[in-house]
């Protein structure tokens, strides 16, 4: 997991899954489906995302944009949000292969879970509610509400 700010004021955070599934969908899109964001567990950065952060901005907005590399310029698609029954963020993002970042974006997907490979599926989000807790003698932040603003596949 990787935590950045871009452009556009969003934490980002990333998470590298090979339990990703891709296909097309009856509308012609290519769709990836993948955890993008794991509950309970304490990041690189310190940060632990807890069960329920996710509810109230999936309920206010499940579909967000699904970007290429977190740019609002490079628009693929769709991104369909629901929880595991962990709570953890799982995500349906619908690719638009008519344009160009979608097929590209799509096309790698399918060559890295041919491969075996992990795919890095990361969101845009703002945190509304947080603490810090101490946690086996290391201090961390723990995400208790986010607000999901995009779901980006990065390098």
């Amino acid at each position: 997991m990787k935590k950045t700010n871009n452009q556009n004021n969003l934490l980002h955070k990333s998470f590298s899954t090979k339990d990703f599934e891709i296909k097309s969908n009856e509308k012609g899109f290519g769709t990836i489906t993948g955890i993008a964001n794991k509950v309970n567990v304490i990041d690189s950065y310190g940060d632990m995302t807890v069960k329920g952060a996710f509810d109230k901005s999936i309920k206010n907005n499940p579909t967000v944009l699904a970007l290429k590399d977190h740019w609002f310029s490079k628009v693929m698609g769709s991104s369909h949000l629901t929880l595991a029954q962990d709570g953890s963020l799982i995500v349906e993002m619908e690719l638009n292969k008519d344009v160009q970042d979608g097929k590209e974006t799509y096309v790698l997907a399918k060559q890295l879970l041919a491969a075996g490979r992990p795919l890095e599926l990361s969101i845009g989000y703002i945190v509304n509610k947080s603490s810090e807790q101490e946690i086996d003698g290391q201090k961390v932040k723990v995400l208790e509400e986010l607000d999901i603003k995009e779901v980006s596949v990065v390098p």
